[in-house]
C-alpha cells in the first residue's frame, strides 16, 4: 500500500466520526471530539502526549515495541500532516523512509533511518515534514522542548 493510501486508512475513523477500536493504542484519547482537524486541535495533541508522559513515563524502546502504540503514533503523525494540509490549503504527499530518499536524496544527511522517519511528508508549499519527530520528542523527552502545534504551524505560515 502506498503511504498516501495508508494515511487515509489511519485517518478514516476520524474522517467518518466512528472512532478507533480498542486495538488501537489510546483509542479513548483519539476518539475525543477535539480531534477535528483544526489548528487548535494540535494543542490537544500536545496535552494528550503530556498526559501520557507525566502519568506513564514511557520509555521509547519499550513503548514502540508494542504495535498498538506504534499505531497510535502513526495516527497522530498522519493527523498532524492532515491538519497542516487542510488548514494551509496545501497538497500533501506521504513517504516511507526509502521512498523519501528516492524522492529527496539529500535528506539522507539530515534524516537517519529511525522510528521518527518511518512516515514523512512533503507539502506543496511548506517543504518537508517529519511529524513523528515532534510527537516523539513531546512524548519521551524531558524537559519538553518541542510542541507539536508549534512545529506544525511552521509549515502553515503561522
Amino acid at each position: 500500500m502506498d503511504m498516501d493510501a495508508l494515511s487515509q486508512t489511519y485517518l478514516a475513523p476520524l474522517n467518518a466520526g466512528v472512532g478507533y477500536p480498542e486495538e488501537v493504542g489510546y483509542s479513548y484519547l483519539l476518539n475525543d471530539t477535539r480531534l477535528d482537524f483544526s489548528v487548535e486541535s494540535l494543542s490537544y495533541v500536545d496535552l494528550l502526549l503530556d498526559s501520557i508522559r507525566s502519568t506513564e513515563k514511557p520509555e521509547f524502546g519499550a513503548f514502540i515495541s508494542i504495535q498498538e502504540n506504534q499505531t497510535f503514533l502513526f495516527v497522530l503523525g498522519f493527523y498532524v500532516g492532515a491538519v497542516i494540509a487542510r488548514n494551509s490549503e496545501q497538497s500533501i504527499r506521504w513517504f516511507d523512509y526509502d521512498a523519501m530518499l528516492k524522492a529527496i536524496p539529500d535528506n539522507a544527511v539530515m534524516f537517519p533511518k529511525v522510528f521518527q522517519t518511518t512516515i514523512t511528508c512533503q507539502l506543496s508549499r511548506g517543504g518537508f515534514f517529519v511529524p513523528l519527530s515532534s510527537i516523539c520528542s513531546r512524548l519521551f523527552e524531558e524537559p519538553v522542548d518541542k510542541s507539536v502545534r508549534f512545529s506544525a504551524e511552521g509549515f502553515m505560515g503561522r
